[in-house]
């Protein structure tokens, strides 16, 4: 399944590269482990057996990523409720690791950040969404994670600035 060289998302860390897949002996039981490289220099080992359990998954496709574009560029969904519960359920979308789901927490936080209605902790949970997101449509769009966000939050704002037109006519 995952080779060395595949490029993957993992939920928490972002993208990385595939250096070896190795067994090792773990508290007598023998395991193969992915040794990944992240583009933050991090390294991690996961267990080939859990890999899919923690959140590891395949880098997105160019069909999955107009997808994504197309959610972050739609009529973001109601925030209502109170913040701490809005922050679970964005919290929430994130740890499922799919890039539309991703962009759906980046579209509906910088709406509510428009309107001046976002929590600290709602706006650090947009950063982190952000940064995610920009990592993985980087590698598909085949640009650096800077060009990426800066691609992201273009296409929240012109949304938003239609949206707004679209109100006003």
């Amino acid at each position: 399944m995952y080779q060395p060289g595949d490029t993957v998302v993992y939920l928490t860390h972002g993208v990385g590269d595939i250096e070896r897949r190795e067994k090792r002996e773990v508290m007598g039981e023998k395991r193969e482990y992915l040794f990944i490289r992240f583009r933050s220099g991090m390294t991690s080992q996961v267990p080939v057996k859990y890999a899919r359990d923690t959140g590891l998954r395949a880098l997105i496709s160019k069909r999955a990523a107009t997808k994504v574009t197309r959610a972050l560029a739609s009529e973001p969904s109601g925030q209502g409720g109170l913040w701490s519960h809005r922050v679970q359920r964005n919290e929430d979308k994130l740890k499922r690791g799919e890039a539309e789901l991703t962009a759906e927490v980046v579209r509906d936080l910088s709406a509510l950040e428009r309107a001046g209605k976002i929590s600290s902790s709602e706006h650090l949970l947009r950063r982190k969404a952000i940064g995610l997101l920009a990592q993985e449509l980087a590698e598909v769009w085949k640009i650096d994670a800077a060009k990426a966000e800066d691609r992201i939050v273009g296409l929240v704002d012109d949304a938003a600035a239609e949206a707004a037109e679209s109100a006003a006519a």
